[in-house]
């Protein structure tokens, strides 16, 4: 075999291990942007695109502005707690950032009824009884973050509000919790997911696999991220709370979709939640 062969067969070779070399980085750094399969990417016309799970979850977080948006419903039956208030306003207003990190916007409903005497109540309870736990203890105060925001809604008067709060206490991990209240203004009662469901003619059936199909696949890619090391909130897919007759935390957002939650920082420090737009 000559020199000049024999050159052109390793330019040849080189051309291809640098060509293997270029293919294994491409995989590796775009393999996952797909449309659906990541959370952030690029499609055929380089834009960035979203995985639609963390679109909505990321749309619903975005509600916690802590403002009432149906301040011009007329609520001439209804009697208020505070007369010159909204229906919902906020309540308690905290900011402390020296000796601790404490942003406070609770909400009150404003009705005088004892279906909303209990909302009021879970809300001290929930919420507000841990910011005076904190508060109290200055050791506590320096080693914690606890901010809490809310959204409220009226659609088909239907009253909705949900109140959100995160928590970094010490050592401990992040936590985010979730509670909702929905509010029949007509007639004076709690509203459950059913009567929702009833109201607008939806499929139950339908409901529920939309549930467990967004559920599992949230299970999935947290499986995924969990074989590269992460620790990761491990669903329970048999459990009855994905059933949609168990459904206890649910609103109505601004436009009337509805969103079903599950916020598994209310039971597990976890900031961890599922959250399927119906």
């Amino acid at each position: 075999m000559n020199k000049t062969v024999r050159y052109v067969i390793y330019a040849i070779i080189t051309i291809v291990c640098i060509l293997a070399i270029f293919a294994g980085v491409y995989v590796v750094v775009f393999k996952n942007q797909t449309v659906g399969n990541v959370t952030n990417g690029q499609d055929e016309n380089n834009t960035t695109v979203q995985d639609p799970q963390f679109q909505v979850k990321n749309n619903f977080k975005e509600l916690f502005q802590n403002y009432f948006i149906a301040s011009n419903y007329k609520a001439t039956n209804i009697k208020k707690i505070s007369e010159d208030k909204d229906l919902v306003y906020e309540g308690i207003t905290y900011k402390e950032t020296q000796n601790g990190n404490l942003d406070l916007h609770v909400p009150l409903i404003n009705i005088q009824s004892e279906v909303v005497n209990k909302y009021n109540e879970a809300t001290q309870s929930i919420f507000v009884n841990k910011a005076n736990e904190i508060m109290q203890d200055k050791e506590l105060m320096k080693d914690t973050i606890y901010s809490v925001s809310f959204t409220s809604y009226v659609n088909n008067d239907i009253l909705s509000v949900a109140i959100m709060a995160n928590l970094k206490e010490g050592g401990k991990a992040q936590k985010t919790m979730l509670q909702t209240y929905n509010y029949n203004l007509l007639t004076g009662e709690d509203v459950t997911i059913n009567d929702i469901i009833q109201a607008r003619g939806l499929d139950v059936n339908v409901i529920n696999k939309k549930i467990t199909d967004e559920v599992k696949k949230a299970n999935d890619d947290a499986k995924g991220i969990a074989s590269s090391g992460y620790e990761v909130y491990e669903r329970d897919l048999t459990s009855d709370m994905y059933k949609v007759q168990n459904v206890s935390i649910f609103m109505q957002g601004p436009n009337g979709e509805l969103y079903v939650v599950y916020p598994y920082g209310n039971v597990e420090y976890t900031t961890e939640m599922d959250v399927i737009q119906i």
